[in-house]
């Protein structure tokens, strides 16, 4: 059984709620990544997706300099444990829909980010 641990994307970036949208669109663009788990006090809360911009900015009148991405982010994101296997993770993906899943370990931190682009790794290495 391949455990999703082995493909995911070890102690992701994150950023903080009260940053702008566009703190974190150019955040995303320099590190070359399309998601950040948003955390605060060292606990995540929600996550960011460059979808989650796309959609902001086709807003015309709203000014993504001037929106905190706490009032963006999407809360409560899906978490799996990083012992999970590979192919219900995936398949949890499509189900819902979602382009990446937050990956914590047996301590309940954040260990990792799993996206899409890892599944087709992971695909790809089979």
């Amino acid at each position: 059984m391949t455990q999703i641990s082995e493909y995911m994307t070890k102690v992701p970036h994150s950023i903080e709620p009260n940053c702008t949208v566009q703190d974190a669109k150019e955040r995303m663009y320099e590190l070359g990544v399309t998601h950040l788990p948003v955390m605060s006090g060292g606990k995540v809360i929600g996550i960011l997706s460059e979808r989650d911009i796309l959609y902001l900015k086709g807003m015309n009148a709203i000014d993504i300099s001037q929106v905190k991405v706490g009032h963006t982010m999407t809360e409560e994101p899906v978490t799996v444990l990083e012992d999970q296997d590979l192919k219900s993770v995936c398949s949890l993906m499509v189900e819902k829909k979602i382009g990446s899943t937050l990956v914590q370990g047996k301590d309940g931190k954040l260990s990792g980010i799993f996206t899409y682009t890892d599944a087709l790794k992971a695909l790809a290495a089979s």
